[in-house]
């Protein structure tokens, strides 16, 4: 594992949280979907490959709020993820939007099949870590705005990507998030 990822895993927590505990446990429940997003992303079917993108972000979502004992609505949840996935970059959302495409003409699904994955795991990771820095701050889904991470949000999927490429550097052990 690189010296920065190992940095940015000790420094995510805020300072002021008492119980990292929580924190953690949240990181790994992020670790554990980041795969299953990367799953959901070879899905050959167009659409269904981001619908179920979404789901498993929901399912991340409901387990993060869980270990933070804060009240989990899934409507909320996917509202949340929609409008953060919405949030990304034009050329974040136009690799999407191609990748899809591709699986409708054959052959060139194999490409899709290579890039959708990995911007499913960096959304995915994304989502976790902004979520987990707002339950640590106290936040609910009630008094979260997408607006206010966008930024955060685009930033932490290119941390994703990067955390992606240390896992494949490091021979496939599990990556070190939020």
């Amino acid at each position: 594992m690189s010296e920065q990822v190992e940095q940015e895993q000790q420094t995510s927590a805020p300072e002021h949280c008492a119980d990292h505990g929580r924190a953690d446990a949240a990181r790994q429940v992020v670790t554990k979907y980041m795969g299953w997003g990367a799953s959901a992303g070879i899905l050959p079917v167009p659409v269904w490959d981001v619908l179920a993108i979404g789901s498993v972000q929901v399912l991340m979502l409901k387990e993060i709020f869980a270990v933070y004992d804060v009240e989990f609505s899934e409507k909320k949840a996917r509202t949340t993820v929609s409008l953060l996935l919405g949030s990304l970059s034009p050329q974040m959302l136009a690799g999407v939007t191609a990748a899809t495409i591709m699986k409708f003409i054959p052959g060139a699904a194999t490409l899709a099949a290579l890039s959708l994955p990995a911007l499913a795991s960096a959304s995915t990771y994304a989502v976790g870590k902004i979520m987990i820095g707002h339950l640590e701050k106290g936040g609910s889904l009630e008094d979260f705005n997408a607006k206010e991470h966008k930024e955060a949000f685009n930033e932490s999927v290119a941390k994703g990507k990067e955390v992606l490429k240390s896992k494949k550097a490091a021979g496939g052990a599990e990556p070190a998030t939020a």
